[in-house]
């Protein structure tokens, strides 16, 4: 009987520690993720990725509204707000 504790202890142990490596390592790799997940949401991502869809800048924004004399669509100029 002792010998069984003995022996289930270590077994115990051996798990324990190892679950503990598999913790580390997947807090690391999650670690990395976020590092990873900031920079793809950076400023200059994103700039790099405009450039990649040949996306411009505005200088000048126009706002509409779709209750506008009933209307969701336009064609033309709309009046700036």
């Amino acid at each position: 009987m002792y010998i069984f504790q003995v022996t289930s202890s270590a077994v115990n142990g051996y798990d324990t520690t190892s679950l503990e490596k598999q913790v580390d390592k997947l807090a690391d790799e999650n670690r990395q993720l976020e590092l990873e997940s900031a920079n793809l949401q950076s400023v200059r991502a994103v700039a790099e990725g405009a450039q990649k869809l040949k996306l411009i800048s505005v200088s000048k924004v126009v706002y509409t509204s779709p209750l506008l004399n009933g209307t969701v669509a336009f064609s033309g100029v709309q009046n700036e707000i």
